[in-house]
Parts: C-alpha cells; structure tokens; sequence
C-alpha cells in the first residue's frame, strides 16, 4: 500500500488508515506457493530484489519480502527534504567556463506539478532504487499487536457442508487374502488425520485408539507420517497394555494437510467369536481455543510422533476434548460386529519352517516398581531355600562322621 502524503511542514502529520481482511498466517501458507507474498519467487512481488543472494533486500529469504517476523504490518515512509527538491529542479550541468571541470548548478527548470495528498503513489523506479534516492524512515509496526492466529476449522457438518477435519481408518489383513482372518495373523490399521479447510489450524492434534481385545499390538509397528510430510518412528511405550490405549501426538494440522498413523496388531484366541471391530478418535485445540502464547510463532509446540498422555488423565481429557472419531468401524477381512475371526490354520501351526508367529513380539507391561520388587523377594527366598538346604546337608554329614568315630572306639 503506497499513498501520496504531500509536503509535511513542521508542526504537521499525516495519517494512512486502512482495513484489511485476515486470509491466511505464514504458517498455514503453503511455502512453495507461488502466489504466497512471502515467497522470494513470487513474480508478483514488487519487493523481489534483482540480487537473490543479497539478505538486506527485501523478498530474499533472509529478509522475505520485507516483511517483519513479529506481529503486525509494517510501515514505513519515504521523502525528500528541501535540498533535494532544490537540486532536484537545478540540474547541475556542466561549467562553460571549464568543461572538464565539476558539474554546477544550472538554470532552474520547471518544477514538476506535486501529487495531490491521497492519491495513489505509483514508483517509477524499482523499490530498492528508491529506497536508496529518497530520506526514509525506519520500519515500523505495533508492539502490542497480539499474534495473528489462522482459522477455526470445523469440526462437525452442518447445512453448510461437511466436517473440515476427519478421521478415517482401514484394517489390512498382512497374512492372507482369502478374504478371512484367523488367530495368529497380523493386521495392519491405518488411521488418517485431515484437515480440508485452507488457512486453519487444529493444534496439538492426538490420536487415539483404544485396542479391543483379542487384537494385541506388534512392537517396533507404530509408524507416523507428520502433516510435514515426515515420517516418524513412534516408540512402543505409545501403547499402553495395561489400559489398552495407543495414543500419539500428531502435531499441529494446518489446512491441506494429513497425518497418518500405522500399527499392526496379532490376532488372538480371544478374537474368537468376538467384535474386533476398531474405532480411532482425534483430539486437538481450535485456535480461539488456544492460548497465544503457547501457539506464537517461535513457541514450543508438541512433536509429532511422541506419545501421548494427559497430565489430568484419560477421564478428564477425553470430558473437556471429546474430539472426532472415524464413522465407518475397521474390521478385518471376513470379521464383523457378530465376529468372523476362525481358528488358526494346521500349517499355520505348524509354521512351516518361515518362522511366522514366532517372530512377532507384542508389546508388554512395563514392570512396575512393585513387579521389581516382588521379583527380588522372589529370588531372596529362593537363596534363602537354598541356603537351608545346604545347612541340613552339612549338618548331616557331621553327625554321620562323629557316629562312625564314635564306634570305633
């Protein structure tokens, strides 16, 4: 935004105010946008310097665009003092006198009509000529202009259309693909985190996923694919088997993007006859939700990938964020709500010498301090048998020799 001021004498000032509508934040822009006034490539961008390596210029990456990292708009202001009007009107020219001599002011020309105050200032040079030519003022933007956060995305349907954010999931029978699934076979879910809505933001996205019984979670599985793109190596301890939940932070999803949670699970005798069927729940803060000091530009923000459990636990979590979970249930192939799951194979049994079964690990209990503590009382007693034992058979031998002394006196 460029305006004419007009000739500011002292004692005056000028004052530019203007609206504007708040359509995206750096962080829900896509970076590789070419439309993105941020991006140093962005053709349209009258801040784009001829020299891409120079940082000081704006539109480069050091300096993007000219714009500040903190909050608000910043502004600044270009003039002339009365000098270089002066000179401006009086070309210097060169001395008849003595023409290889230095240039000196000529005869005045006529001055050129001045912009009228409010109009629109058009450069007819490129900015950082500019910029360099006239006295300017340094960049100015508001301090207390709070942190401009993106949108909230929505997170039900209504008459306006469906959901911005949604949960899917699958289930993948690894092992076969006769169309069933017996005990001992492995199955893949794969649970998927969106949201459409360009320009919001769901923050400090968790997903979730309580593990039904007869499904028992494989160690080393639990694989995450961040909205970023990156994909990340969830440590076991996501699972919990004690409460049977998996739980994994997602990140912060900004519009157009998706995480994407995988884990596989062994089928079990406790899946006969029983509903296997799986459903995943997701859990993150609106941004007029969140507190704008934990989600600024700059802040600590939740990796995505670590496990995740509430400080107030599972209870008062899931009552203040009830979340969104997938519509359609995952069942594996050949299972449903009455159950599906048959017996394990002859030849799975046998294992046929592939070493299927016996390589997948589930994922156990953590030994508490008092599983610790009962295995070492365990083992003290065990000594403490022993121990006795030792005695009685010393003691025994003793008395078996003072018998045989005794008799042959």
């Amino acid at each position: 935004v460029a305006v004419n001021a007009g000739d500011l004498y002292g004692g005056e000032s000028a004052r530019l105010v203007f609206d504007v509508e708040v359509t995206s934040t750096s962080e829900t822009r896509d970076p590789s946008d070419p439309s993105d006034p941020d991006n140093p490539s962005n053709p349209g961008d009258p801040g784009n310097p001829d020299d891409p390596d120079d940082p000081s210029k704006p539109g480069n990456p050091g300096n993007p665009g000219g714009r500040p990292e903190g909050p608000g708009i910043e502004g600044g202001t270009l003039g002339e003092t009365p000098t270089d009007e002066w000179e401006r009107d009086h070309p210097m020219v060169p001395d008849p006198d003595d023409p290889d001599g230095p240039l000196i002011p000529g005869d005045p020309v006529e001055p050129a009509e001045k912009p009228e105050a409010g109009t629109p200032f058009v450069p007819t040079v490129p900015w950082p000529e500019l910029e360099d030519e006239l006295v300017s003022t340094p960049p100015a933007a508001d301090p207390d202009m709070p942190p401009v956060l993106p949108a909230n995305p929505k997170l039900e349907d209504d008459a306006d259309g469906p959901a911005d954010v949604k949960v899917a999931k699958t289930a993948e029978n690894l092992d076969r693909g006769d169309g069933t699934t017996r005990v001992g076979d492995t199955v893949r879910y794969t649970v998927t985190l969106s949201n459409a809505k360009a320009h919001t933001m769901w923050y400090g996205a968790v997903i979730r996923d309580e593990i039904p019984k007869g499904l028992e979670p494989l160690a080393g599985t639990i694989r995450l694919t961040a909205p970023s793109g990156a994909e990340v190596e969830v440590p076991d301890s996501a699972y919990d088997p004690a409460t049977r939940v998996l739980a994994v932070t997602a990140g912060d999803l900004a519009g157009g993007r998706t995480a994407v949670l995988t884990f596989e699970c062994e089928v079990t005798e406790d899946a006969l006859g029983a509903d296997i069927g799986n459903v995943a729940t997701a859990h993150g803060t609106r941004p007029s939700d969140a507190d704008p000091s934990e989600v600024a530009p700059g802040a600590t923000r939740p990796a995505p990938g670590e496990p995740f459990e509430p400080s107030e636990g599972w209870d008062a979590f899931l009552k203040d964020n009830p979340g969104l979970a997938n519509p359609d249930v995952a069942y594996p192939e050949g299972t449903d709500s009455k159950g599906g799951v048959q017996p394990a194979a002859e030849q799975d049994d046998e294992d046929n010498g592939s070493g299927k079964g016996n390589s997948k690990t589930r994922i156990k209990l953590a030994q508490t301090g008092d599983d610790l503590l009962g295995a070492a009382v365990a083992l003290a007693l065990a000594a403490a048998a022993a121990a006795a034992v030792l005695i009685v058979l010393a003691l025994r031998r003793r008395r078996e020799r003072r018998e045989r002394h005794t008799g042959q006196w």
